[in-house]
């Protein structure tokens, strides 16, 4: 069928939102891993292939077979066993809520999820002692509660059914599970990402902007009181 054709068609599809407290089974976990991985194969992110160095190229760039910056080989960036395995490994963290949107086949056309984690946790995902200490400091100047919060980990949407509002409710239900467990939402997101948009939306805080995180200059950081 022609993509411009099955678009409009799957834009009128209804959709029905299901929140998993437990990790699905490997069919859904690899419905989710092909959705994760075509979601971010394209703008912004443009992570189709990786070479070692962490080097990472679009999908329109998907005939190259050789990083263009170090010459390494390129692969895949996320394969789907791989990926199956990182999702379900976050879905099982402390209080792990994964939300999707699927069709009435069971497809999965959306989906994110988060954890509760330590700040000690958070601090772990940057590189460099300079962003670990200023991700808890910024944090600790606009939330009073920072022991633990909810981290937004991931949000994906199929390219057939943007546009519907569907980040944004995810977030939202993701923000709803943050709330009900006394915590602060946190989200790291691309300054020119999608998720961007709906963090102002919904009127985050940030607390590290664009420019500001040296290992990742395009990173920001929000946080949902």
């Amino acid at each position: 069928m022609n993509e411009s054709i099955q678009k409009p068609m799957l834009q009128q599809v209804p959709l029905q939102q299901v929140c998993y407290t437990q990790s699905p089974k490997n069919d859904k976990l690899g419905k989710i891993a092909r959705l994760y991985a075509n979601a971010f194969a394209d703008l912004p992110w443009n992570e189709y292939k990786v070479c070692q160095q962490g080097h990472y190229f679009g999908r329109q760039q998907a005939e190259l077979t050789n990083c263009t910056t170090c010459s390494q080989p390129l692969k895949i960036a996320y394969p789907e066993e791989e990926t199956v395995d990182y999702i379900a490994k976050e879905i099982t963290k402390p209080e792990g809520t994964l939300v999707t949107f699927e069709d009435e086949s069971g497809e999965v056309l959306a989906a994110g999820w988060g954890y509760a984690c330590t700040t000690e946790e958070l601090q772990a995902k940057y590189n460099s002692s300079e962003m670990k200490g200023k991700v808890v400091d910024r944090i600790k100047k606009t939330a009073e509660k920072t022991q633990r919060v909810f981290y937004l980990s991931e949000i994906m949407v199929d390219a057939a059914v943007r546009n519907r509002g569907i980040a944004t409710k995810i977030t939202k239900c993701l923000f709803e599970r943050a709330q009900a467990l006394d915590l602060n939402l946190v989200m790291r997101t691309r300054y020119d990402s999608p998720m961007a948009q709906i963090a102002k939306n919904m009127q985050m805080s940030q607390v590290i902007g664009w420019g500001e995180d040296t290992d990742n200059t395009n990173r920001v950081l929000y946080i949902k009181i």
